[in-house]
């Protein structure tokens, strides 16, 4: 067939018409139905109905002008026409025992075609044929480096021995002969296809199918280290025993979670982020590539933080033996705690009993040198001390 490819004006006879006189190309005939080799067994009258299906295209003709034709070497002359407009054809033959070769053809209008043979057989003794019971792929979840072990299990009516053929096709096109494939890596998909045989009939194919999949990053721990601390604390977070059982690169994220909120990203969290007495965790996330894994550390005890060293002071702060001394203290709390302060007097240095913030001037006497201790506690077990002291002079 001779093909007009149009130019830019779309029409033959235009200037812009650009012709090229293309090869012609014979159809393209696929037959899927027979299947090469197989044994059919006959039935009642020693005939058994054989489905032949398949597909025709051409890249130059429709597929109503291709002229398809069956012929088989026992049954002779079977079909001679067209096929349907998407080139599908499926239709079935009554064919008796022997040894069938069975010829279809396409032929376009140019008078070009394409054959197919398929060589088949129908048994029409008394035998019947075995049957493939059941077929499996094990392990059922495969890695790389697995072995994929095919299973068959077969039964034959008549008892006979069987023989079993089995071929695994990878998706990429590499063929195996044998029950067994080494080495599979990830990403392929294996499909074992087992067929048995008593000598005379064989089954219908099993098949099975397995993807080789890939495996996720694994840990043995999240490490933060302190693993207590306050929030003036640095902390890092280290995951220990990181490993890829395929060999990927491993990409490594870390989150800083205090309830359920994050705080902040990557393995170091600085200090000034924290609140005292929050549980903190760092949750890590393994990523190869294909798949991720999901760790967290164990909770970290933020720590209360003790309020600033209290300033204290002693009024008068020049006494004579008739003032009562009065003790005040102030501070800070880093953690923003309330801050109770509690006193006890101290005479040359050894402690009394007194313990409120005014010390009656009865209990002093000239040259003595009493000491205020005031203690700041912020209720949560932090707490700290300051003193202050003066000299008792005798009044005037």
């Amino acid at each position: 067939a001779l093909v007009a490819v149009l130019g830019c004006a779309g029409l033959p006879g235009d200037t812009g018409l650009d012709t090229s006189q293309l090869e012609n190309e014979p159809p393209v005939l696929t037959l899927d139905q027979p299947v090469e080799g197989y044994t059919f067994v006959a039935e009642e009258g020693g005939v058994v109905t054989v489905t032949v299906e398949g597909s025709v295209l051409d890249p130059e003709d429709a597929a109503e002008g291709i002229f398809l034709s069956f012929a088989d070497s026992i049954e002779g002359y079977l079909y001679a026409g067209g096929v349907a407009n998407d080139g599908a054809f499926q239709t079935s033959f009554a064919f008796s025992g022997g040894d069938h070769t069975f010829t279809a053809s396409a032929t376009d209008a140019d008078g070009l075609g394409t054959v197919v043979t398929r060589n088949f057989s129908v048994y029409a003794g008394s035998d019947l044929p075995p049957v493939i019971d059941a077929l499996e792929i094990t392990p059922a979840e495969a890695f790389t480096g697995d072995t994929l072990t095919a299973v068959v299990t077969a039964s034959d009516p008549d008892g006979d021995a069987l023989i079993t053929t089995i071929q695994w096709v990878e998706a990429a096109g590499e063929t195996v002969d044998g029950d067994t494939v080494t080495g599979v890596v990830r990403g392929q998909v294996w499909t074992v296809t087992a067929t048995v045989s008593d000598g005379t009939l064989s089954s219908e194919p099993a098949s099975a199918t397995v993807t080789v999949e890939n495996r996720a990053p694994e840990a043995t721990r999240v490490v933060v280290t302190p693993s207590a601390g306050t929030p003036d604390d640095t902390f890092v977070c280290s995951v220990e025993g990181a490993f890829d059982a395929d060999g990927d690169d491993i990409a490594i994220a870390y989150r800083w979670i205090v309830e359920d909120a994050e705080l902040g990203t990557g393995d170091t969290l600085l200090p000034g982020l924290l609140t005292k007495s929050l549980p903190l965790v760092c949750e890590v996330t393994l990523d190869d590539g294909t798949d991720s894994t999901w760790l967290s550390s164990d909770v970290v005890d933020v720590q209360n933080r003790a309020p600033a060293a209290p300033v204290v002071a002693i009024t008068p702060a020049a006494p004579i033996d008739t003032d009562d001394l009065t003790c005040t203290a102030s501070t800070a709390d880093p953690d923003g705690d309330t801050v109770s302060f509690s006193y006890r007097w101290s005479l040359e240095g050894a402690a009394t009993a007194q313990v409120a913030p005014t010390l009656l001037a009865a209990l002093t006497r000239p040259d003595e040198s009493w000491t205020c201790t005031a203690t700041a506690s912020d209720g949560d077990h932090g707490e700290a001390t300051g003193a202050a002291t003066v000299i008792i002079s005798a009044a005037p």
